[in-house]
């Protein structure tokens, strides 16, 4: 999976599954995982699946219209505005290959 979707709480699970359809939209296979584990549970998980970049989603987030992304292999922690990140995924996962 290149891209993992992790929501803070509950709440949050309708933004994740927009967020999850707009990557979808983009032909990316999209984990996502709204559970109520802790959100460094599942980067955990998620770095252990080796997933290259996670989005995280908050409370903050969704009001911003915005989007954590965490790139796997430097670690930066990167917020990408939701108009802006399709194209900086598909931009990002071009380049690997």
């Amino acid at each position: 999976m290149p891209v993992a979707i992790a929501s803070v709480n509950e709440s949050n699970s309708q933004f994740v599954r927009q967020l999850a359809a707009l990557c979808l939209a983009r032909d990316m296979r999209v984990l996502v995982d709204i559970s109520q584990n802790s959100v460094a549970r599942k980067m955990k998980r998620f770095h252990k699946q080796k997933v290259p970049y996670i989005l995280t989603v908050g409370d903050k987030e969704e009001a911003e219209k915005c989007v954590s992304v965490k790139c796997r292999k430097d670690g930066v922690m990167t917020h990408i505005p939701l108009a802006e990140l399709a194209d900086y995924l598909a931009d990002k996962l071009e380049r690997k290959l």
